[in-house]
């Protein structure tokens, strides 16, 4: 079986499912500060490059929800750069298929690319929001 990996959010723990931030479509308008070339139009490339800039700030929130492909990457994240315990949530991609869940390889198909390193695949659908719970094949503690 294939997995992605998510370090999980309190409230993702608390609910055993994978939340978006913003709900909704995936797709934004380009926000500042952009990089050439760029589309004007509300589209799924814009709203990548805009998730990516997310800052802890909520001003980049999309209804896209951030995974990799390397469990490593998911630890670092759940455990804020490994200074507390976290979770990571174990995500069958057979099961995303079968709920409609589609999957963004940012490092392959983005043109701009903040953090290469961290194999990212945004997860998302047509309604944003929470993911069906049973996606997440399991959750495990990490601890430091």
């Amino acid at each position: 079986m294939s997995y992605l990996y998510r370090g999980l959010r309190q409230e993702e723990v608390d609910n055993g499912q994978l939340i978006a931030k913003e709900q909704g479509v995936f797709a934004q308008h380009p926000k500042l500060p952009i990089c050439l070339p760029f589309s004007l139009e509300k589209n799924i490339i814009n709203a990548v490059i805009n998730h990516q800039k997310n800052n802890g700030l909520n001003e980049y929130n999309t209804s896209g929800v951030s995974t990799s492909t390397e469990i490593e990457i998911a630890k670092k994240y759940a455990t804020e750069y490994y200074r507390r315990d976290g979770y990571v949530a174990y995500i069958s991609r057979d099961k995303l298929r079968k709920y409609n869940i589609f999957e963004f390889d940012v490092k392959a198909d983005c043109p701009e690319v903040a953090n290469p390193e961290d194999h990212e695949v945004i997860l998302y659908d047509n309604v944003g929001g929470a993911m069906p719970k049973e996606v997440i094949e399991k959750i495990e503690k990490i601890q430091v």
